[in-house]
């Protein structure tokens, strides 16, 4: 930790963990923000997973780190009811395959990385 409350991650990119962000309906998803090192508006890339914040999808993608120092905010976020976000998961192969899939906080998450006056890209669940 150093003088912002945040990861030195190197060459200028940092981390700051557990970032709350409270969605429309009022469940809390929590998120870890990576930092690039340039200022002014960046575009964001938001990945949503049941896997863990910590994991952040290395397996397939580069690290959010490597993002961040290419310049790209990074906002890896918890679905609701895994990680530290409030709610109850719903493992989507259980739904009917018919029922419509009920936007569940998509909109918030693009609403607290809009807010970093960020451009939104983003990598769905």
């Amino acid at each position: 930790m150093n003088e912002f409350g945040g990861v030195d991650c190197g060459e200028g990119v940092r981390l700051e963990r557990g970032v709350r962000a409270r969605m429309r309906d009022g469940v809390e998803l929590v998120s870890d923000h990576y930092h690039p090192p340039q200022t002014g508006p960046q575009p964001t890339l938001l990945m949503r997973q049941p896997y863990g914040r910590d994991i952040a999808s290395t397996v397939v993608y580069a690290h959010p780190v490597w993002f961040a120092r290419h310049g790209y905010n990074v906002v890896i976020q918890d679905v609701r009811g895994r990680g530290d976000s409030a709610e109850i998961f719903i493992l989507s192969a259980m739904r009917d395959p018919m029922a419509p899939i009920p936007s569940r906080g998509s909109a918030g998450g693009l609403n607290q990385t809009a807010a970093l006056e960020c451009t939104v890209s983003l990598i769905r669940e």
